[in-house]
């Protein structure tokens, strides 16, 4: 993903098509445990959506209403978890 960015980073409307593609993108981990590899995942898209508005906004332009620029959620992010002791330990 970040090789795709760095191939549209400078042409503003692939640079668009890249974020909204990135916002539909879902992740299942089937054997989550306690969630680890969806954490990771999550934390380096945010990362990547981050790294987007930056390009994307340059001149330093100000948004009144962030929920328009930024995309990414963890309902995003899908886990299964079979045991029980790995998925009480999250919600710790």
């Amino acid at each position: 993903m970040w090789r795709e960015f760095e191939s549209v980073k400078d042409n503003r409307n692939k640079l668009q098509e890249f974020h909204q593609r990135l916002s539909k993108l879902k992740f299942l981990d089937p054997a989550c445990g306690c969630g680890n590899f969806l954490v990771i995942t999550y934390r380096e898209s945010w990362l990547l959506e981050i790294a987007i508005l930056r390009q994307l906004n340059k001149q330093g332009q100000r948004e009144v209403d962030i929920g328009r620029i930024l995309w990414l959620d963890v309902d995003m992010m899908y886990g299964i978890e079979y045991e029980e002791f790995p998925a009480r330990s999250v919600k710790l």
